[in-house]
């Protein structure tokens, strides 16, 4: 089987991508996942999942407050050097 590939085929191929991004990426994070959990065991862990969420929790709240402030149209932005 020979595989035919020229300039017309590559660019429908990363229109395709473009068009697809977010499956992409989706399925970049799963393998992603994949291979680090083969890589290091421990790393799906309920310890260490609760471990990354308690990590990210005041990231969030900021963002969740963030969100609501640039949404009701008071574009403030200074949080980034406060935290």
């Amino acid at each position: 089987m020979k595989l035919n590939l020229n300039m017309d085929t590559v660019k429908q191929g990363f229109t395709l991508l473009k068009q697809k991004r977010e499956a992409s990426l989706t399925v970049l994070i799963a393998l992603l996942l994949f291979v680090v959990t083969m890589l290091a065991p421990g790393f799906i862990s309920g310890e260490n999942l609760q471990r990354i969420v308690n990590d990210t929790t005041i990231l969030v709240m900021v963002s969740i407050g963030q969100f609501f402030v640039i949404l009701s149209a008071g574009i403030d932005l200074s949080v980034g050097s406060m935290i």
